[in-house]
């Protein structure tokens, strides 16, 4: 089973969480349109050409041995490219608050890991 180091897969999250919060602060569709692009072509490729993860196979070094099992990876780059299609197909039909509200959708769905793991690691503060 192919495993893919996790700062390649959290530099593609990032990607992804700056990009939703891009387009929630600037309002313009043309991003959730870039985004659907640069994941869509990462699902159909395996991820080779998707700007984040090559970003963060340029400037990041594996540090320690936690990977993620490609497969998972595809599932959740399939669930990226579901919400960012749901979004722009709402946002080209005039359907704005339903453009946002799939654009916040897949900004929770990404960054919930994230909130997860900062609060399973135990606090050091007294």
């Amino acid at each position: 089973m192919k495993e893919i180091p996790i700062e390649y897969v959290k530099a593609n999250q990032t990607g992804i969480v700056l990009s939703v919060i891009a387009f929630l602060v600037f309002r313009q569709p043309w991003i959730i349109a870039a985004l659907w692009v640069i994941q869509a072509a990462g699902l159909a490729t395996g991820g080779r050409w998707n700007p984040f993860a090559a970003l963060g196979r340029r400037f990041l070094t594996p540090k320690g041995k936690e990977t993620q099992a490609a497969e998972l990876l595809r599932f959740n780059n399939s669930l990226a490219v579901a919400f960012l299609t749901l979004s722009l197909g709402s946002l080209l039909l005039g359907w704005t608050a339903a453009g946002y509200v799939f654009a916040v959708m897949l900004l929770a769905r990404q960054a919930l890991p994230c909130w997860v793991i900062a609060s399973a690691v135990p606090s050091t503060s007294g």
